[in-house]
């Protein structure tokens, strides 16, 4: 019975040690840089060839913001804004 409680007593401060561990690496990692997450989301020359394929292929399509007069345009679209992200939610000028 007290090979038990001794056992119990060693289990509890492994369990209590380990979870420490882990609470202290987590707090590790919150403070170190989120690797791909830092800078613009959509850069100047980034946004400058979404002007150039999305904006003016919209025009000319005769696309409103969610659907397009030509079939073809619709699928095409919708490839280059997921592939353009952030810039779409600057918009075209």
């Amino acid at each position: 019975m007290k090979a038990a409680q001794i056992f119990a007593v060693f289990t509890l401060a492994f369990l209590a040690q380990a979870n420490a561990m882990k609470v202290m690496k987590a707090e590790s990692e919150l403070e170190a840089p989120l690797h791909g997450l830092s800078g613009e989301a959509c850069t100047e020359d980034e946004y400058k060839r979404y002007k150039t394929i999305v904006c003016d292929l919209k025009e000319a399509c005769g696309c409103s913001e969610t659907l397009c007069a030509q079939d073809w345009c619709n699928g095409y679209m919708r490839k280059w804004k997921k592939e353009f992200g952030a810039c779409t939610l600057q918009g075209c000028p």
